[in-house]
């Protein structure tokens, strides 16, 4: 998938909606409770949950491969980035906490493994990464053409669909403090499966 795929997606300025999403309130009561301040929102799209957090009064760094679905959203405490999640130009121990909300689907194990290699060098020791991961329950599975296991490109758009034992592998450098599976369901939108993760880069 393109940028350009993603900019013609985003042209439609509520694409998802803009409801926040619960798991961003979730990880509020949590940001609070330990202090933190700075957030790498990770595939932010349009800012739905980055503007929940900014008026939180959190310092937030909002990445989208999108130009367009960056262009949808600002605030003074949110610093946009255009980047690739598999090329993100930050340096080691750079925010407090990564929240990455139904975005790390989108790519290939062994990218996603990269990635997720990439998040714990930039979330500061005792620092937290928030993760929503669809997993194989989900509406989505196994529609199209699988591409490698659990792995599936369905109208031009690929998605990997995570178990439980791989979300702990992934994880494997981080405290895992909670991995729950949770589902919903929207009007006119058949149900969605993901595992919620909550999980501490344990300072060494």
């Amino acid at each position: 998938m393109t940028q350009q795929f993603w900019d013609e997606t985003f042209k439609a300025h509520n694409f998802y909606g803009y409801d926040i999403q619960p798991f961003a309130r979730e990880c509020d009561e949590f940001l609070t409770k330990n202090k933190l301040k700075t957030i790498l929102d990770l595939g932010c799209g349009q800012g739905q949950d980055s503007i929940y957090f900014a008026e939180r009064g959190y310092k937030l760094t909002s990445v989208d491969f999108s130009i367009q679905a960056l262009s949808c959203f600002n605030h003074p405490n949110i610093t946009k980035v255009q980047s690739d999640m598999r090329n993100l130009p930050f340096k080691h121990n750079s925010f407090d906490a990564v929240y990455a909300s139904f975005s790390i689907h989108f790519f290939k194990a062994a990218e996603i493994k990269e990635i997720i290699k990439k998040i714990h060098r930039i979330v500061k020791p005792n620092g937290f990464f928030f993760l929503i991961a669809k997993n194989v329950k989900d509406k989505y599975y196994g529609k199209g053409t699988e591409i490698e296991p659990n792995t599936f490109i369905s109208e031009n758009i690929m998605r990997h669909f995570f178990t439980e034992k791989e979300v702990k592998q992934l994880l494997s450098d981080f405290k895992i403090i909670r991995c729950i599976e949770d589902s919903h369901t929207k009007k006119y939108d058949p149900l969605s499966f993901y595992y919620k993760v909550t999980a501490r880069k344990v300072k060494l």
